[in-house]
């Protein structure tokens, strides 16, 4: 066989070598773009949840430090706390499950 016979061969073996990376490379795409978005959602949540700690606890901190009158004592600490307790038992009584909807599929 000379080198003319192999060229065919050695181009379409290497148009499949392409394939096959693009398809990799697309996959590895979508995947990076869910685990970004699941990141960010999480960074998002935490960064609000970090917000509203200081900004309850300076209030607290500031009414605690300025005043001595017990009824204010309890609404300032005893607000938050209600809410918090409140968020917490609707996160432990959720008893359904969600899922990201997959492109073209049903939930």
């Amino acid at each position: 066989m000379n080198a003319s016979q192999y060229t065919p061969w050695i181009v379409a073996i290497g148009v499949l070598s392409l394939l096959i990376i693009w398809l990799f490379v697309r996959g590895a795409r979508r995947r990076a773009e869910k685990a970004t978005r699941v990141v960010t959602r999480m960074g998002g949540n935490f960064g609000r949840a970090l917000v509203t700690t200081v900004v309850i606890g300076g209030v607290q901190w500031l009414v605690l430090a300025h005043t001595t009158d017990l009824r204010t004592w309890a609404a300032v600490l005893g607000f938050p706390a209600l809410f918090a307790a409140a968020q917490l038992v609707r996160m432990f009584a959720s008893t359904h499950e969600v899922a990201a909807k997959s492109k073209g599929g049903h939930r």
